[in-house]
């Protein structure tokens, strides 16, 4: 006998390529982004439509009945398949894949797994209890009585579907507009093929009782279109994931996710270079990463908690936060941040630094000011008192030097502003010209400054001035300073007896001096200069 080829082998045909592309296309995107289980259950859906449609079409074809039952036998295959992995990916989908654990699928897979087994040798009747051939206008089809198993896996199968496009249903409720209608597509592509089941094993005209052939393998492709829509031209499964994981993987932030065993699940490349792991990582438990993690469960974003960790760069200090990430209140693990806060940290140290030697120096400039103060007042309450008009020479002298004070006080502030233009300079000229302003009988200059250096003339100025002026008010005697180049820079020296060993680390900073009259701020005018140059 021939086989025999009716225009509904070729749909079925069709609609076998149909999903067989689908898949296909599904397993690409898996090999290119990774294993998502939502695209798993996609693929295996397709692929078990594939199934289905081809040897329905086979058995449909097939002229024994021997030959259409073998068929419907191998069939189940790919036909019990179908609702668990729809139940799968609607969990999947709609964020519950902590629900999916190994018992959890086998609970689910178990029915269908039993009539499976039972369909080739059929026991006690429970897959079918009769087989026959009907002739109908088309050609001869192949009817099986359904056994008390069989009926039990339809029933389980319409609630589990039911079950998905409820999850599905509710997903897009509490979700924006764009994934409602990736929801919408979704549900059509499962309620559809499960109606048209539904009025196949009825016999409800016109699918029903004038044809006797299951659409159902059919729907199933038209499914796969809409699924495919939804997953792959709106991004329903895709776009978010991706986008968040382009996000996190260009972030200077460290981010470790875990799961509820503290396993890392997932770790991005600045999180690799703070912890200097690779993606070996991934697997492990954070403790093998972070040795201070038990502290860090502590952590919150109001209390972070800082450690320090050495990778390739050198030491960092990195503070930490623990979030838990929740599925419909469920905790399913963390996410931990990781910043590295070792400028920041290093910064906050200068400035606490520098507000302590900013009050040290304001009580230095009230201690400063209060000595020429009293001397004002006591000699003009002396000038007032007595006529002696001799008091108000010392009062201007007080006076000029209070006035120095402040000169010197305001040069401090402006010197530390950054040298942004420079220009070529010629030392020896600045030299020799603050000779002419500061050489005495005391002090004698030798000027071996013969280089042409590039700076700030003002400011370099100042620094030549404030060295020599330096070196003659701190000497008892006569004093030969010498000023000569280097093959970095200048040096200037002096023959005099030199600087206490208990002040030389801190001679440049501000308000340190050796001269009972001195305001301290000559040097450290000289050290901002010199600093403001790089």
């Amino acid at each position: 006998m021939s086989w025999d080829i009716t225009p509904y082998t070729f749909i079925l045909f069709i609609a076998a390529v149909t999903s067989f592309l689908w898949a296909a296309y599904g397993g690409y995107v898996i090999r290119k982004h990774g294993r998502k289980r939502y695209l798993i259950a996609f693929v295996i859906m397709t692929l078990s439509g594939t199934f289905w449609a081809i040897l329905y079409a086979i058995q449909l074809a097939s002229p024994t009945l021997e030959g259409k039952f073998l068929a419907y036998r191998i069939m189940h295959i790919g036909s019990l398949i179908t609702p668990p992995a729809w139940l799968i990916f609607a969990l999947a989908y709609t964020g519950r894949e902590s629900w999916l654990t190994k018992k959890t699928i086998a609970a689910i897979s178990f029915i269908p797994f039993a009539l499976l087994v039972s369909i080739p040798t059929n026991p006690y009747q429970l897959a079918f209890t009769d087989v026959y051939i009907e002739f109908n206008v088309a050609q001869a089809v192949l009817v099986t009585e359904n056994g008390p198993l069989y009926l039990m896996h339809l029933t389980y199968s319409y609630i589990i579907i039911f079950i998905g496009v409820i999850l599905l249903l509710i997903y897009a409720v509490r979700s924006p507009s764009i994934v409602r209608r990736q929801a919408i597509l979704l549900t059509v592509g499962a309620v559809v093929p499960t109606v048209i089941n539904i009025i196949h094993l009825l016999n409800v005209p016109p699918l029903g009782s004038a044809v006797q052939i299951n659409l159902t393998p059919i729907s199933l492709a038209f499914s796969s279109v809409f699924f495919g829509i939804a997953i792959f031209r709106y991004r329903a499964l895709d776009l978010r994931p991706i986008a968040s994981e382009v996000v996190i993987s260009q972030m200077g932030d460290g981010v470790i996710v875990i799961d509820q065993n503290e396993t890392v699940v997932e770790i991005n490349p600045a999180a690799k270079r703070l912890f200097g792991v690779d993606d070996v990582a991934i697997g492990s438990d954070i403790q093998t990463i972070i040795d201070a993690y038990p502290k860090l469960r502590a952590a919150t974003e109001e209390d972070p908690h800082l450690i320090s960790v050495a990778n390739d760069t050198g030491m960092k200090l990195l503070q930490l936060t623990r979030s838990s990430l929740s599925i419909d209140t469920v905790t399913v693990g963390w996410v931990i941040l990781c910043r590295d806060v070792t400028v920041q940290e290093e910064q906050r140290r200068e400035l606490a630094a520098q507000n302590e030697q900013l009050d040290a120096f304001a009580s230095s400039i009230s201690h400063d000011l209060q000595t020429p103060l009293s001397v004002i007042s006591g000699y003009a309450t002396l000038a007032e008192e007595t006529g002696d008009p001799t008091h108000f020479e010392t009062i201007r002298k007080t006076v000029t030097e209070i006035e120095t004070f402040r000169d010197e006080l305001l040069a401090l502030a402006k010197q530390g502003q950054t040298v942004t233009d420079p220009t070529p300079v010629q030392l020896a000229d600045v030299v020799a010209e603050a000779a002419d302003r500061i050489a005495t009988d005391s002090l004698t200059i030798v000027n071996h400054a013969d280089a042409v250096v590039l700076a700030d003339r003002l400011r370099l100025q100042q620094v030549i001035d404030n060295l020599l002026r330096n070196a003659r008010d701190h000497s008892t005697g006569p004093v030969i300073v010498t000023v000569r180049t280097t093959a970095t820079g200048f040096v200037v020296e002096d023959d005099g007896p030199g600087v206490p060993e208990s002040i030389r680390e801190s001679l440049f900073d501000v308000g340190v001096t050796t001269h009972s009259g001195g305001s301290g701020f000559g040097l450290g005018i000289v050290r901002r200069i010199v600093e403001a140059h790089g």
